[in-house]
């Protein structure tokens, strides 16, 4: 839970390529830690961090070659993994006997997953259908291809989780 509070709190602060790589490896320590702290099938552990490395090669990969079909592989694939530990995570607390403090700490953490995998959800949207999302600060449109933001989506994400929804950035496409 540590990991995914600092990788929320240091996200909107990080504005160059070494501040991103950094992220990216605490987004990946948040991962295993997730993993680490359910008990599952040496099998299922095995898939888990099989699809963690393929969906972040797919990622770092698309990134790198500018190429939005990995790009977009990368992300199902991240979105995929997350869900898996998400539904893993909610079948061990619903499985407890006692609500202790780790049975809250895995409810947080269930929660800022559902944020994380929506976050994805938002991005690939906007990947396969160009402008459906409308920003009202600065620019009518975020160059999203280009800067491959994430934050804005994560907050659009936590916005709407929390029911808060400022309305600075609304979907305007019927995908979105």
């Amino acid at each position: 839970m540590l990991t995914l509070a600092c990788l929320i709190i240091f996200q909107p602060f990080v504005v160059n390529a070494v501040g991103k790589f950094l992220l990216e490896l605490l987004f990946i320590a948040a991962l295993l830690a997730g993993l680490r702290a359910i008990e599952i099938k040496r099998g299922l552990f095995r898939f888990k961090v099989d699809l963690l490395v393929v969906c972040l090669g797919l990622g770092f990969a698309g990134s790198i070659l500018e190429n939005p079909l990995l790009f977009s592989l990368g992300l199902v694939g991240e979105i995929l993994f997350l869900s898996i530990v998400a539904i893993a995570i909610l079948f061990d607390l619903f499985h407890s006997k006692k609500v202790c403090g780790d049975t809250l700490a895995g409810t947080v953490c269930v929660y800022l997953l559902v944020v994380l995998i929506w976050s994805y959800l938002y991005v690939l949207i906007e990947l396969g259908f160009p402008g459906s999302f409308s920003f009202t600060q600065g620019q009518a449109r975020m160059q999203l291809w280009l800067s491959k933001e994430f934050y804005s989506f994560f907050y659009f994400s936590l916005i709407t989780m929390t029911t808060v929804g400022y309305g600075d950035m609304t979907p305007v496409s019927r995908a979105a």
